[in-house]
């Protein structure tokens, strides 16, 4: 999420901070509620090669909705450090494509 400062308060990232990681067990609890109430047999593994292709796919979508200015270019790369973090192996985390496109 990026903030447009001057709309806010000087303390209201610390406020906002402080609360929401009082409803993180919350948030996990909702979450967990929600995967468990997936079927299991909606679930599917994908193979590597589709999930490489799966992810491209995804980049691609990414950038192109971005470039018709439906998603900001730098929430698209505080995202992509998300994913990076989370899953620093990704193939998309040794490439710039979110970050370098015209």
């Amino acid at each position: 999420m990026i903030l447009n400062k001057t709309k806010f308060s000087e303390d209201f990232g610390e406020k906002s901070r402080a609360y929401w990681l009082t409803q993180f067990d919350r948030a996990m609890q909702l979450v967990k509620q929600s995967d468990a109430s997936v079927p299991a047999a909606t679930w599917m593994e994908l193979s590597p090669e589709n999930a490489y292709k799966y992810t491209l796919m995804l980049r691609e979508s990414r950038v192109d909705i971005a470039q018709k200015g439906l998603y900001d270019k730098r929430g698209l790369r505080v995202i992509k450090k998300v994913r990076c973090t989370v899953n620093p192996s990704d193939p998309e985390c040794s490439t710039k494509s979110e970050e370098e496109w015209k």
